[in-house]
């Protein structure tokens, strides 16, 4: 009896934690392997994947900033947590919420807009010299997104 309880309580002391604490983390994928849940192309630049989660734990692939964003826009009750890939460092996720942004004319990210996302202020400093592009807080982001949209009727 003493073994069985012995089993029971290192059962639960390894398996609680992992339930109660676990943390939402992308996905990663390779380029090829998904298409973008809100245009349906095939995910083939990393430098501008984005993926979101929802509350229930399903996931969805973006080949752009845009398109998560589009996607984002729509499914806001369901949203929990979004993604965009760190533009140099092709296997770094940041939190859509902690990122920092460009737009460059001189970026040609696979819907147009010219979107791409750092992790850090210096990554972003480093992509401005090299593109000559934009740096975008979430609001001149989104409101980039609305006119990129308008302007191309997508």
């Amino acid at each position: 009896m003493r073994i069985a309880k012995f089993i029971c309580y290192i059962f639960l002391f390894f398996s609680v934690p992992s339930i109660s604490f676990s943390k939402d983390s992308p996905r990663s994928f390779r380029s090829g392997q998904n298409r973008c849940a809100y245009c349906m192309m095939g995910i083939s630049d990393m430098r501008f994947r984005s993926e979101a989660k929802t509350k229930k734990g399903k996931y969805f692939f973006f080949d752009s900033i845009e398109c998560l964003s589009q996607w984002s826009k729509k499914n806001k009750k369901t949203l929990k947590v979004s993604w965009v890939g760190d533009f140099f460092k092709k296997n770094k996720w940041v939190k859509f919420k902690d990122a920092f942004f460009l737009h460059s004319k001189h970026l040609h990210s696979p819907m147009g807009a010219g979107l791409s996302a750092y992790k850090t202020k210096k990554s972003l400093i480093k992509a401005k010299k090299m593109y000559k592009g934009t740096e975008l807080n979430k609001k001149q982001l989104l409101t980039h997104i609305k006119k990129w949209k308008k302007r191309f009727n997508k």
